[in-house]
């Protein structure tokens, strides 16, 4: 057997098993990490900008599967942060000015520990 493909046969299993707390911390840990290569890339390379493009799409997919009748204000909420990084990756890109892509990572940060805490006080319930 291949060992790529049994890594990426044992990566879509654990994905498709996995609690839904567990796949947001994924996706934003993988938002995250892509903003921090994006920040070690030239500015306005064309590396940088296919990090942060990679980046708004986690965000965007977060975004447009927010379940606004679940709890209306937590995912007004959510929706405004999500759009706030897309405004400043978006900027980061078109204004050539990396120092934007802290202010997504920040709250991308800030919900990652969120989520983190979520899942530890559902473990102990």
């Amino acid at each position: 057997m291949n060992p790529n493909h049994a890594a990426d046969t044992y990566l879509a299993s654990a994905v498709e098993t996995a609690p839904p707390v567990k796949i947001l911390r994924m996706l934003y840990e993988g938002a995250i990490r892509f903003l921090i290569k994006a920040k070690s890339c030239e500015t306005a390379s064309r590396e940088q900008v296919e990090w942060i493009r990679r980046s708004e799409d986690i965000i965007t997919e977060l975004r447009i599967t927010l379940d606004h009748t679940a709890n209306p204000k937590v995912a007004a909420s959510l929706d405004g942060l999500y759009g706030f990084c897309l405004e400043e990756l978006g900027d980061a890109v078109i204004q050539r000015d990396p120092q934007r892509i802290d202010g997504a990572q920040d709250v991308l940060m800030t919900l990652l520990e969120a989520w983190k805490q979520v899942q530890i006080e559902g473990a102990e319930a």
